[in-house]
């Protein structure tokens, strides 16, 4: 995966028009929606591994996919990712989560031989991150 912290994932832009990513991508394994009322669009891998891009308001918000490998982050490549989340300046471990605000990343560590990582843009984690640094 490559990503542009907070701003795109692939080479989409965050809160590009979801049409732009079936396009991009194709038509999708399934489309689900979220209680939360963002639409998912899950390309499947394999039976255990799918990448899920999410649209709120027929935007894109956040797109989640398996530790499988490098990430190349800003044109860098990172090999163990999870770790390198966790020693970033102002990293939280919170919901299940190791997140770094700064660039846009988490690592959903519930399962350490699946994890996976969300990507999003600037500002669509906020709340949670926000009510961490309350606690």
């Amino acid at each position: 995966m490559r990503i542009t912290p907070g701003a795109a994932v692939n080479g989409l832009p965050f809160s590009v028009a979801h049409e732009a990513i079936l396009l991009s991508i194709g038509d999708p394994d399934e489309v689900r929606l979220t209680e939360s009322g963002e639409v998912e669009y899950v390309y499947s891998i394999n039976e255990r591994h799918a990448v899920i891009y999410r649209c709120h308001e027929q935007r894109l918000v956040e797109c989640t996919f398996p530790d499988h490998g490098p990430i190349v982050m800003d044109g860098l490549p990172i090999v163990s990712a999870k770790p390198w989340i966790a020693a970033q300046s102002g990293a939280l471990h919170v919901a299940r989560f190791w997140i770094s605000p700064d660039h846009c990343i988490a690592y959903d560590d519930r399962d350490s031989a699946n994890g996976s990582f969300t990507v999003y843009r600037h500002g669509h984690w906020d709340q949670l991150i926000n009510q961490a640094r309350r606690l």
